[in-house]
């Protein structure tokens, strides 16, 4: 019985991605997560080439008796192959959406519990190696592979080698996304590894959020990145993953050719980062796990000085806030205090400077032309 590249009935289901529980260890509550997949059943454009392939299953429609099979059948398709079993006697429902790139493929799925189960007979039968990484976002995953176990909860990920045997028995209504990356493309941010039992994502590692983010945007059947983006936002991820795993097992960091992955590391964090009044050019060098010297050279490629970056992303913040309706009654002070500056004098010329024109001028500007447009 050969899976249909269509099947199922979604009806315009809807998945609520996080429900934001604290990853383990974690300590402050993590993000929480509030985008939607629509899983309404539709093939993808394909009059648009650059759109990545989408496809998508479920038993929905397929006899009770023969759903874990289809189950094990959609799963050797759509990530590596595997046996599938149900501990229980009851029903099992299940699909999956998957989203191809390339060589890299993002996975949706939506079951019951079950086991899954790769053996060395399923390996000796594989064409390539990959890498599994899993996002977890209800029910349980736990995860045993080379005399190592993981429990995956709400919000935490793991990192299996598809080419060494493994087990996961998935507990509760669970829901997870599953990139499968290929084996050389992540292994060449750590070569020193060559073979890896399950590993737990640390969530206070440099970049595991950016990791998380990542699998969440890629994985969504309605995201709209396709093409060129899609294909280096999946090559970063294989990177970042790299980088955090490297980490973890205390191996090298990435070679010299990573550097302009590590500048895009770093410009994310400083996004997220850039109106925290605290931020420094020593903090962000640590939170992302280089040294101080290497970010001010990564720094030079950008063509800006840490400082210089910083002040133009609080002042480019801060107009969006002073031309923005929603803060038309705030305090130039309160929003510069937001925007990370503690002197009000300080942001006036800042601001000026970059702008041509003071806060209190560039917000009139915006309300004049506002009130000739009405």
């Amino acid at each position: 019985m050969r899976p249909p590249p269509h099947a199922g009935n979604f009806e315009g289901k809807e998945w609520d991605i996080y429900s934001g529980t604290p990853p383990p260890g974690a300590g402050a509550p993590h993000p929480t997560y509030k985008a939607k997949i629509d899983m309404q059943a539709r093939p993808s454009a394909s009059t648009t080439a650059p759109a990545p392939r989408l496809d998508r299953w479920s038993t929905a429609g397929v006899a009770r008796g023969q759903r874990l099979e289809y189950w094990r059948e959609v799963i050797s398709k759509a990530v590596i192959a595997t046996s599938v079993s149900k501990r229980d006697s009851g029903d099992f429902l299940g699909q999956i959406t998957c989203r191809k790139f390339n060589d890299i493929t993002f996975n949706c799925f939506d079951s019951g519990g079950h086991e899954i189960i790769r053996s060395e007979s399923h390996i000796r039968n594989q064409t390539e190696r990959k890498f599994l990484l899993s996002l977890q976002l209800s029910g349980r995953a736990h995860i045993t592979q080379g005399g190592r176990s993981i429990v995956l909860s709400p919000g935490s990920m793991g990192l299996v080698d598809a080419g060494l045997p493994f087990s996961v028995v998935l507990v509760g209504e669970v829901r997870r996304m599953v990139a499968v990356l290929p084996y050389e493309l992540v292994l060449s941010h750590f070569p020193r590894v060559t073979q890896m039992a399950a590993l737990q994502i640390d969530p206070l590692q440099p970049c595991a959020e950016i990791i998380r983010d990542y699998v969440i945007r890629l994985s969504q059947p309605q995201c709209v990145i396709g093409g060129v983006a899609g294909d280096v936002m999946s090559e970063h991820l294989c990177a970042l993953l790299g980088i955090v795993a490297a980490g973890q097992l205390g191996v090298e960091s990435p070679p010299a050719s990573s550097r302009q992955i590590r500048k895009d590391v770093l410009l994310t964090y400083l996004r997220r980062n850039a109106l925290d009044p605290e931020l420094s050019p020593s903090q962000a060098a640590k939170a992302v796990g280089m040294s101080v010297r290497s970010l001010h050279n990564l720094m030079q490629h950008t063509g800006q000085s840490f400082s210089e970056w910083i002040l133009d992303a609080r002042v480019t913040h801060a107009r969006r806030l002073l031309q923005s309706p929603g803060a038309a009654q705030r305090k130039i002070a309160d929003i510069a205090t937001d925007c990370g500056f503690s002197d009000l004098s300080h942001f006036n010329r800042m601001f000026k400077a970059r702008v041509g024109c003071t806060p209190r001028e560039a917000r009139l500007a915006c309300r004049t032309v506002e009130g000739t447009s009405g």
